[in-house]
């Protein structure tokens, strides 16, 4: 039986066993050659399939009203303010990128200062950004370092998306099972982004954190794939964003909080669940 056969035969089951009802979602087959189809429930009135591998599943209506339970991970994309287009992974409740942000822009359009050096870096009151040791990763590896400045206002992130506060992260933690194991389940496999021994590492939801290192205020650049430090915004004191920190060392993660001045990453979340 193909994959498309298997998948297909799947959702019929779990609709037929559990009586799942979904609303306003969209089914997303992904093919072998990289192609996916997208096709949205509510125009879906059943599904049937053909082949001598037939396990005598019937045709079955699928009714789009009410909600119910998403998959752990259904991946789509999501374009930010300048064109750059990011993976994204359904956690549990949550749809999160699962990139970094790399965007220089609001997403009114505005523009955001990049900060090299160190002096003016310090200095900085409003919102600006940096890229790590001022190397440019436009590609997908990276993010970009933001100063706490650029949170505030709320446009960062593409419309419908939002830097997460510290609620979503904690929610994010619970699903993944707790603080002390939630960094390895999180945390990217990939070569060449954490140091040895990236403690634990299995992405096993897709969310592929990387080693992103930070700016401190006084402008140097530090922990390049020791850690990784991702903004929040919820605000922990008058002058500091709360944040998450993953570690090389460590399965776990670490909630703290660092002064605006600081640049980290961040990490959006859509707006609905």
């Amino acid at each position: 039986m193909s994959a498309i056969k298997t998948f297909l035969t799947i959702a019929v089951m779990l609709l037929i066993s559990q009586q799942v009802i979904f609303s306003q979602t969209t089914m997303h087959i992904h093919k072998k050659d990289n192609t996916t189809i997208s096709i949205p429930l509510n125009d879906i009135n059943n599904i049937t399939y053909s082949g001598s591998s037939s396990p005598g599943v019937q045709p079955t209506t699928i009714v789009p009203t009410g909600s119910g339970a998403w998959p752990k991970n259904t991946a789509n994309t999501v374009m930010d303010a300048e064109g750059n287009v990011y993976k994204t992974v359904r956690i549990g409740r949550q749809t999160w990128m699962a990139e970094d942000l790399r965007s220089t822009r609001f997403n009114t359009g505005a523009t955001m200062p990049q900060i090299k050096d160190s002096d003016d870096w310090k200095k900085m009151s409003s919102p600006a950004y940096s890229w790590f040791d001022n190397y440019a990763n436009t590609t997908g590896g990276y993010g970009i370092l933001y100063n706490g400045y650029a949170i505030e206002n709320g446009y960062l992130c593409p419309g419908g998306w939002h830097v997460p506060t510290a609620d979503d992260w904690d929610l994010l933690i619970r699903e993944c099972g707790s603080m002390s194991v939630s960094g390895a389940r999180l945390k990217a496999k990939d070569k060449g982004f954490w140091d040895d021994p990236n403690a634990g590492a299995s992405d096993e939801y897709g969310f592929r954190a990387l080693g992103t290192g930070y700016r401190t205020s006084t402008g140097n650049f530090t922990m390049r794939r020791g850690t990784g430090l991702w903004w929040s915004s919820s605000q922990a004191t008058y002058s500091n964003y709360s944040t998450l920190g993953m570690y090389y060392n460590y399965s776990s993660v670490a909630k703290g909080s660092f002064p605006k001045t600081v640049g980290a990453c961040v990490r959006c979340i859509k707006d609905d669940f």
